[in-house]
């Protein structure tokens, strides 16, 4: 789908009426649109949207992006097939996504009561579905995407992050030998290459909704980076919402991931999560997240609430290791 409107640079969050009327442009009846999520700038806010087609759902998510991304969508999702509620692209200032909800619901609300003693039997076989669905899904979209290698130092945002990270790590609590072993590990990780994909860049479970074996990816970032980084990502989010719930067993974290990666090594792009290069990546990803942690400043609600449960976790996993 698209509209008429010239692509100039916006200068301000596009109002609720002009949601309304770009989308009424393009034959979809909007009664109301709500902001429910923004940044600074009229870029990747999020407005859910009542309206009135027969045949479209009550509901949609409009999110408002600059004209490049819009068209990397548009050509992506034309010719890969990936588990995302079903999107179209409205060009224009800003461009719009306008998406159908996700099935389920995220598997952060669905794994805290699937991993209890005597629930886990009855939803494993689903979870471990899922999840292979998910790892296949990022590893087509890697596949299809896949560009050249790059040293990690050198493709943003780890240009700037890995300086950040080093300068940080005297003030992470990780300990004097702990932090010489991470300091010449990242060291040599700004030299190692990894092929660059289009990805989806917050692989969490905050953004993969679950419906019973289904799943649906949101929040897709479509955007270049190192494909290596979605898997980290996806390892992290597990291995952190899994570590936080005191009745979960690690074997329980260990399925899952295995579901994920032997679905994604059946589509993606080969990578050993056994291999020293994988493991300095997740281990530069930990300390970033550390890094925030400390410094505390204008951190959202979630990272406030993992704040001490995460913080000592990610230390306890640096330092395991480091020990390897």
């Amino acid at each position: 789908m698209t509209d008429a409107h010239e692509s100039t640079t916006p200068t301000h969050r596009p109002t609720s009426e002009e949601i309304a009327s770009r989308l009424a442009a393009a034959d979809i009846a909007a009664d109301t649109a709500t902001v429910v999520a923004e940044k600074s700038g009229p870029f990747d806010v999020v407005y859910r949207v009542s309206v009135d087609n027969d045949d479209l759902p009550a509901e949609l998510y409009v999110r408002t992006v600059r004209g490049e991304r819009a068209q990397t969508v548009r050509e992506v999702l034309g010719r890969v097939d990936i588990e995302t509620p079903t999107t179209s692209v409205l060009d224009g200032t800003p461009s719009l996504l306008v998406s159908h909800p996700a099935r389920g619901r995220p598997l952060s609300t669905v794994l805290p009561f699937a991993l209890l003693p005597g629930i886990w039997r009855l939803q494993r076989a689903g979870l471990e579905s899922a999840f292979a669905t998910i790892g296949e899904t990022v590893g087509t979209l890697h596949a299809a995407t896949r560009r050249e290698s790059v040293p990690v130092a050198t493709i943003a945002p780890h240009d700037q992050r890995l300086e950040e990270v080093r300068a940080s790590l005297e003030h992470l609590g990780l300990g004097s030998a702990v932090t010489a072993t991470v300091r010449e590990r990242l060291e040599r990780l700004g030299g190692v290459e990894f092929a660059v994909a289009t990805s989806h860049c917050d692989l969490s479970p905050h953004n993969i909704y679950y419906c019973g074996g289904d799943v649906d990816l949101i929040d897709v970032a479509f955007a270049d980076r190192l494909f290596a980084s979605d898997l980290v990502k996806a390892d992290i989010g597990v291995t952190l919402m899994t570590g936080r719930l005191p009745y979960a067993r690690d074997g329980q974290r260990r399925r899952l991931l295995e579901a994920f990666w032997a679905g994604y090594d059946s589509t993606g792009i080969p990578v050993d999560p056994r291999a020293t290069a994988y493991r300095s990546l997740r281990l530069y990803y930990y300390c970033h997240m550390l890094n925030r942690y400390v410094e505390d400043d204008g951190l959202k609600r979630g990272f406030q609430l993992t704040k001490w449960t995460d913080g000592r976790l990610i230390r306890r996993i640096v330092r395991r290791e480091c020990e390897q």
